[in-house]
């Protein structure tokens, strides 16, 4: 990954922030990722489409109603 934040200054901050982050938002992913896998073994492509349609029904319900999430860098 390469960070240009050319801001005197701040460019130093700034770029290890974003590399921080990134590295915890993918590490969290392919953690969860990684636990996912046996609910996914031996699944059918049939099952898995019902898990998609079922997983995009409820961020759709999330994003309409419900509250607001996400990450924050302190």
């Amino acid at each position: 990954m390469e960070i240009e934040f050319k801001w005197f200054g701040l460019q130093e901050k700034v770029q290890k922030d974003i590399s921080r982050a990134h590295t915890r938002i993918y590490t969290n992913f392919y953690r969860t990722l990684i636990c996912s896998l046996d609910e996914w073994y031996g699944m059918t492509m049939e099952d898995i489409r019902e898990l998609e349609a079922k997983i995009k029904r409820d961020l759709d319900e999330a994003r309409v109603s419900g509250e607001v999430r996400g990450m924050v860098e302190n």
